[in-house]
């Protein structure tokens, strides 16, 4: 079933190695549970979805070799993490 869907074929690929493999199971399931409680709003809910598979597609042309990704991912890392990356407020406005 992986492999037709993801067109990977892992021997021995489950359920439970896939996810335990996966890197935002635990954020994913953090943000359903919220979701549930009724924690976050529909508006958030939705940005936070479009938000996490930009991230997903991001890396995946990352991996692709694609230049533009390695540039976007620095910018991530500058927002995200802005004790170590300095990001100026005027030069996030001006694009």
């Amino acid at each position: 079933m992986y492999s037709k869907l993801t067109g990977i074929n892992i021997p021995g690929l489950t359920v439970q190695r896939l996810i335990y493999e996966s890197p935002l199971i635990q954020e994913c399931a953090l943000t359903g549970a919220l979701k549930l409680k009724g924690s976050l709003s529909p508006d958030e809910w939705r940005e936070m979805s479009l938000l996490i598979s930009g991230l997903i597609l991001v890396f995946l042309r990352l991996h692709e070799g694609k230049e533009l990704a390695r540039d976007q991912i620095d910018i991530l890392h500058r927002f995200i993490f802005p004790k170590k990356y300095k990001v100026l407020d005027d030069r996030v406005r001006e694009n």
